[in-house]
């Protein structure tokens, strides 16, 4: 547990200042009747007498004046105290003053922390503390500590030996878990589903158990978790969906991503038997998680022949492209395939930056390996064109964003002799 505590007040507005230490102030004075002010001075707390101050340095006479100085406060007690500042003209007029307030801050001494229950003041853990420090910074060991609330008081010691109040924060060590338990689609009380495995009591509980379903009925169901900890405290549980269909749509005997000789990326899959199977969604995705649909491939509906289907994506991007297949049944009902990717390396020492990019981008064909004319185009992933740019012997060309939304997007440089450069670009 960490915390990080202020233990002394902060100057009054109007001026800073530090126990022996320096404050630094700006003065600006003005008088009338063709004067210049030639003189200042100032004192603490207490009016020695017009003329008796400290002086301050005026380099130039002048109407008005602005100068600054430090001043020490060296030798002030802790406490409040005010700065008078005042000015005397070229005729030996004396102005009133202008003041301003500041705190001398008590150094610290010592700290020290207690959780819950006070052991008496000095009695508690010291803190570390340098001479006139401002900030504790420390870590408190809590793994002795029950599960549970409790509170942290942390209270300082000033050099004229007081100690300060100390004032709560509220902590709470997680409860570890001891029990953990599951059913379906019915409650049958605390401490009366099916108890799955748990080793150690652990605040942080991973289940990877097989869960028997049983007979259970064709449809939608709900699987419940839900955990017990050392407090006897049962935790909420959060239902999962989950379908029950015994009979399967399709038998896909296997699914292949590969690479074509200009750029694009062929998908082949073959199903032995089909149920019910409306359409296939063939899905693309750039980092495997979040997939978008690039094409509908209409499936058999009953088959119990061997199918073979396939399909081309012409928008692959230059790295890592995942895809998948999502069968739908005339009922609505889908299942998705595994996912299979493939590696796209496609350069010819073309250099596109900044890339993310927020506004303004660059292509850079000096290191190009050939000397084409090239179109350029930036599609969006479901392939729609975004935009579409020829030039032949530009080294580099600058790129504004536009109106394009944030999001990944697909560049295709295609050079006069036909090759095909394909890159993400994402827009931030």
């Amino acid at each position: 547990m960490k915390f990080s505590c202020p233990n002394r007040l902060a100057c009054l507005p109007g001026l800073a200042s530090k126990i022996a230490g320096i404050a630094f102030f700006v003065f600006h004075f003005t008088v009338t009747c063709a004067q210049t002010i030639s003189q200042a001075e100032y004192f603490m707390d207490t009016d020695p007498g017009v003329g008796n101050g400290i002086p301050l340095t005026i380099a130039t006479p002048a109407d008005p004046i602005t100068f600054t100085e430090s001043i020490s406060t060296t030798g002030l007690t802790p406490g409040y105290h005010i700065l008078f500042v005042r000015t005397r003209t070229s005729d030996g007029i004396w102005s009133l003053y202008d003041q301003r307030d500041f705190i001398i801050i008590e150094a610290i001494t010592a700290a020290e922390y207690f959780v819950d229950d006070d052991p008496g003041i000095g009695n508690g853990t010291p803190l570390s503390i340098a001479p006139d420090q401002l900030t504790i910074s420390a870590t408190i060991p809590t793994a002795s500590m029950p599960d549970g609330d409790h509170f942290l008081f942390v209270r300082t010691r000033h050099q004229n030996n007081k100690w300060s109040m100390s004032e709560p924060v509220a902590f709470y060590i997680q409860a570890r878990i001891v029990e953990a338990e599951y059913f379906i689609d019915t409650d049958p009380g605390f401490g009366n589903g099916t108890p799955l495995a748990v080793g150690a009591p652990s605040p942080l509980l991973t289940l990877n158990t097989a869960i028997t379903l049983g007979a259970l009925p064709n449809g939608d169901h709900y699987l419940f978790v839900r955990t017990k900890d050392v407090l006897g405290k049962w935790s909420f549980y959060e239902p999962q969906l989950f379908q029950v269909d015994d009979t399967l749509p399709i038998e896909l005997l296997d699914f292949s991503a590969t690479m074509t000789d200009n750029g694009s990326v062929k998908l082949n899959w073959t199903t032995l038997t089909e149920v019910n199977n409306d359409f296939f969604s063939v899905q693309h995705s750039v980092d495997g998680y979040e997939f978008a649909e690039i094409a509908i491939v209409i499936g058999a509906g009953n088959s119990t022949t061997p199918r073979h289907y396939s399909k081309l994506h012409d928008h692959a991007v230059n790295g890592k492209n995942y895809y998948r297949l999502k069968q739908v049944d005339f009922n609505g009902r889908t299942t998705f395939s595994k996912i299979v990717a493939i590696d796209m390396v496609k350069d010819a020492g073309i250099s596109i930056y900044p890339n993310p990019a927020s506004n303004e981008w660059f292509i850079d064909f000096s290191s190009a390996q050939k000397t084409d004319s090239w179109l350029i185009e930036l599609l969006d992933v479901n392939g729609r064109q975004c935009m579409e740019f020829s030039t032949s012997g530009e080294k580099v060309i600058h790129f504004s964003r536009q109106e394009l939304a944030s999001g990944i997007y697909v560049l295709r440089i295609t050079s006069s002799s036909g090759d095909l450069i394909v890159r993400k670009m994402i827009f931030k």
